[in-house]
């Protein structure tokens, strides 16, 4: 067993209380580094009191007969090319995309009788300050920084790792507590699979170290309210274009059934591209409905219920946001409750609008206390709160405004 001795001179106060909350949920201190291991499971500790989950490099690989072992091309990423002792090298990045090696592939005779932690070092592994046996490599990516880690035992490596997926490592921080762990067989391979029971001052939830991280579905416990700014919503700022509508903003009937231009395109432009069979399969509009009519009878029927789009769209955004941020499907908004549905495709669609907003799910929003429920894109709520573009009544996806009047009953006056 693995002493899990601390040595308080090693450690900062919030890191040792890390590690020992660590120690109380079954992790022990590997040899004298900052990791902490449970089974598979391997927690890597900061001075500041956050912390890592570090999972397999590449799960596929069996370390102890890798015999050599560099930096590769990457793939525009960081990647590593291994050499195992079967002569068959491969480059995997940080991701996991990469595979065979078609060009420059590393034969036996470059690393012959050279050390594994010689290897390491010239691949840029710097030996961990603690630990003689932990080898780890900065990297910087983007705006991400991360580090992979080697562990070495009598001269081979044991195993390296990485860092959860950055959208997952987000939600890690030097608040949040890790309340228990566990691990069980893959369902797919023999690999194990680690799970971990996290609460920060949002919401008590389970993480998955499958596919390099995944918020468990409908483990979510929401402990208070999450806001907008935490969620990434603020009103855009007004933009006005030279004809004076007003994007982000409230603007009169009359100016929009006069509109030459909108986002920078021609009227005529941006109503051919919203036709079906354009951007869209389905379209945005029907094959001849007109995008300012369409637009001008949104706009008396939100404006003569002395609303808004911004208000309709809000929590639209809201329930996006929710969901697409790890809060799972349950939320709730004005006291009231509702769920939200959420169907993911491969596939983007983009703004006909050309403002950089886009989108890959559905949406399905039922307030829980009503039953009244809606269906809608994604992105819509973008569209609805910068130009009050609820789509054609002509096509499948257009979202009636007073529909979320009904959902959202909070918007009434």
């Amino acid at each position: 067993m693995m002493p899990s001795i601390m040595n308080t001179f090693e450690t900062t106060p919030a890191q040792t209380g890390r590690m020992k909350e660590l120690n109380q949920i079954g992790f022990q201190r590997v040899g004298k580094s900052n990791l902490y291991k449970n089974g598979p499971a391997v927690v890597d500790t900061h001075k500041d009191g956050s912390f890592d989950i570090l999972v397999d490099y590449d799960d596929h690989i069996h370390w102890q007969d890798i015999i050599g072992i560099k930096v590769g091309h990457g793939y525009n990423s960081f990647g590593l090319v291994i050499l195992s002792n079967d002569g068959v090298a491969i480059e995997r990045t940080r991701n996991g995309s990469g595979g065979g090696m078609h060009r420059g592939a590393p034969t036996l005779a470059e690393f012959q009788g050279r050390a594994m932690v010689e290897q390491l070092r010239d691949a840029g592994f710097i030996r961990d300050e603690l630990d003689e046996h932990i080898y780890r490599q900065h990297v910087k990516e983007d705006k991400e920084n991360f580090e992979i880690i080697a562990m070495v035992q009598g001269g081979r490596i044991e195993k390296i790792l990485k860092p959860l997926r950055d959208s997952v490592r987000a939600r890690l921080t030097p608040q949040t507590q890790i309340l228990g762990c566990s691990s069980t067989k893959a369902e797919y391979g023999s690999y194990m699979v680690s799970t971990y029971t996290l609460q920060d001052d949002t919401m008590q939830y389970q993480l998955s170290d499958q596919y390099d991280g995944w918020l468990v579905e409908g483990s979510q416990r929401i402990l208070r309210n999450v806001t907008l700014e935490a969620l990434g919503i603020n009103r855009i700022e007004v933009a006005i274009e030279p004809s004076g509508f007003k994007i982000g903003g409230v603007n009169e009937t009359k100016l929009i059934l006069g509109l030459p231009r909108l986002a920078g395109q021609s009227i005529e432009k941006l109503e051919a591209r919203m036709r079906p069979d354009h951007d869209s399969g389905v379209g945005f509009l029907g094959p001849n409905e007109s995008l300012l009519r369409v637009m001008a009878k949104d706009n008396d029927f939100v404006t003569g219920k002395g609303l808004t789009h911004q208000e309709l769209a809000q929590p639209l955004l809201y329930a996006r946001e929710h969901h697409r941020k790890g809060y799972g499907s349950d939320f709730t908004l004005k006291g009231r409750k509702f769920h939200a549905e959420v169907i993911a495709y491969r596939g983007m669609q983009f703004s006909p609008f050309d403002d950089k907003t886009g989108t890959n799910v559905d949406m399905t929003v039922t307030n829980l206390d009503t039953g009244a429920s809606l269906e809608c894109s994604g992105l819509l709520p973008d569209m609805i709160m910068r130009y009050g573009f609820y789509e054609g009544e002509q096509t499948s996806y257009r979202l009636e405004p007073g529909a979320i009047i009904e959902v959202f009953d909070f918007l009434k006056v």
